[in-house]
């Protein structure tokens, strides 16, 4: 049998916080984040003003993440991001 070699990845997502953008640096805005190392399990927050760039890099969820998240954190339209986006 031959193994397959493409595995499916789940779909990631960032979650742009409503009105979260810098006014003085359009391309930086706050994010919804989680905290999985949390002592009392996952916990949700409004992350530090950072580019798409850099959301898309250390703040990317997957949707069973949003799933299990609370219900503000599902209120926010999630934008799909992919490994290949410059």
């Amino acid at each position: 049998m031959k193994a397959d070699l493409y595995v499916d990845k789940p779909k990631r997502y960032v979650l742009p916080m409503p009105y979260g953008a810098d006014d003085d640096d359009p391309d930086d805005s706050h994010y919804a984040v989680v905290n999985r190392e949390y002592h009392a399990g996952p916990a949700w927050h409004q992350g530090p003003c950072v580019s798409f760039k850099e959301a898309r890099e250390h703040y990317s969820v997957t949707q069973a993440d949003i799933d299990a998240a609370p219900d503000w954190v599902k209120t926010i339209t999630p934008v799909e991001v992919t490994d290949d986006e410059q």
